[in-house]
């Protein structure tokens, strides 16, 4: 339970001439569980681990309609006695309650301490060639109708449970965003001939594609800003909980159990698993309910995507030699921050003489869905000179989720683009990294064995 100071916070916050305070719930809820299509078309568990977050009431229960996806998938049942002992409900903690800063004194907050969003200045700084490259996996064509399909049943689950609980809308919503397959061209197709090519159905899981809910973010890959801000800030996120230790409320990434273990060994070796059961994920997503307060998502996702853009980052580091973060010694970490202070000094101090970089290697996305609307989010990282280091949020695509299809159609289809991509193309990219970073730390080791191998489920196509 997070700690309160009601007493004097408004007073400390004073200075940001902030004088509304709202009203959040403090959120105290169990680690999360992936997804298994194995043992359920919707949702199950594995048997080693606990039971998922999801699990609804038994009243809540009793009253679900969910809308039939255009595959067939239909909602797992959950054991109520799960829900009741390890699943209370954020919305029934009110007891629980704590005094919040508004929206715009938390945005205010992060940006003292270099996590912005919407910082138009920096698209001129090479953030507009992230934000083209994000929109070009995003809109890319597919072949699959599941989209346009699924639409209705998108729209009617978002309009039942949006005034329900966030976790009653992340179920019914995710049984219809998260199907088990997709469409993909047959490898044995001919090439550069789309009329004679073949689409089959693929299993996500067969590229390791998988997702957890409700995990924390480990601690060690936020990005450490404790040199920036000051007390008030300080006070500020120990009175948010959900923006001092990010903890989406959807992430995916690469599912653990399905790798190699010499693969494993090298990813964990590098402190690469994000959240509980997952490697170097690329897209969260943060859910409100339609009395939430506006904006409370997307700050969520401001400090939750720059977390999942620092553990990509680290892992560039070191596949091009350098020594991730968390392994550097306290003098390594001097000589590096005194690099820095030279390179200051250098520009006398004036860092609108430094020049920047924004990194392409590393960004990712995060989707704020807060009926009746949606953003979605690409992020990445800004590098000064002097070391600085800028976190950047800005929208890539707007959902208004209200009457028309194409909305809802939109929303599956860009989601759809970027869980392919994440497991396809970046997956790759990330083999190919874990062969080079093996060799060079161990010689006698068989780049053969560095791969995503399938050997922990039964798939299925």
């Amino acid at each position: 339970m997070g700690k309160c100071y009601h007493h004097d916070i408004t007073g400390l916050l004073s200075p940001l001439n902030q004088a509304i305070v709202v009203h959040q719930v403090n959120e105290v809820l169990p680690q999360s569980t992936p997804l298994d299509p194995q043992s359920n078309p919707t949702i199950s568990i594995p048997p080693s681990r606990s039971p998922s977050p999801l699990s609804l009431s038994p009243q809540e229960s009793d009253a679900l309609l969910l809308p039939t996806p255009a595959d067939g998938d239909h909602l797992h049942e959950s054991d109520s006695s799960d829900s009741q002992s390890d699943c209370p409900d954020r919305d029934s903690e009110s007891s629980e309650a704590s005094t919040m800063v508004t929206v715009s004194a938390v945005r205010d907050n992060l940006a003292s301490k270099r996590f912005f969003y919407e910082d138009e200045k920096a698209l001129k700084r090479g953030g507009q060639a992230i934000i083209d490259e994000a929109l070009k996996i995003m809109e890319t064509k597919r072949h699959s109708p599941t989209s346009k399909d699924n639409a209705p049943s998108l729209k009617d689950a978002i309009k039942r449970y949006s005034s329900s609980t966030e976790r009653t809308l992340v179920h019914n919503v995710w049984c219809i965003l998260k199907q088990k397959a997709r469409d993909v061209i047959d490898e044995g197709s001919p090439k550069n001939d789309d009329t004679a090519m073949e689409w089959v159905k693929r299993a996500w899981d067969k590229n390791y594609l998988e997702c957890v809910y409700e995990s924390d973010l480990t601690k060690d890959c936020i990005p450490d800003t404790s040199h920036t801000g000051n007390i008030t800030t300080d006070i500020m996120f120990a009175e948010l909980p959900r923006i001092e230790q990010p903890r989406p409320d959807v992430t995916y990434g690469l599912w653990k159990q399905d790798i190699s273990a010499s693969l494993r060994t090298i990813l964990d070796t590098y402190h690469c698993e994000l959240a509980k059961g997952l490697y170097l994920p690329f897209l969260i997503v943060e859910v409100k309910t339609q009395d939430a307060v506006p904006g409370e998502a997307e700050n969520q996702c401001i400090r939750g995507g720059a977390s999942v853009v620092n553990t990509i980052h680290q892992w560039n580091r070191v596949a091009a030699g350098e020594k991730h973060f968390k392994d550097m010694t306290a003098k390594e970490k001097k000589d590096e921050r005194n690099e820095f202070a030279a390179a200051a000094e250098k520009a006398k101090q004036d860092h609108s003489t430094l020049r920047s970089s924004a990194d392409l290697n590393s960004f990712a996305f995060s989707l704020a869905l807060s009926p009746p609307s949606a953003t979605m989010h690409v992020h990445w990282r800004e590098e000064w000179e002097d070391g600085v280091e800028d976190w950047h949020a800005h929208t890539v695509a707007t959902y208004p989720l209200r009457l028309h299809l194409e909305p809802y159609e939109n929303l599956h289809t860009h989601i759809s683009n970027i869980m392919d991509w994440g497991c396809t193309t970046r997956r790759m990219e990330i083999e190919k990294q874990a062969k080079v970073i093996g060799k060079r730390k161990w010689p006698e080791i068989d780049e053969e064995d560095v791969n995503f191998t399938s050997t922990k489920r039964q798939k299925w196509t």
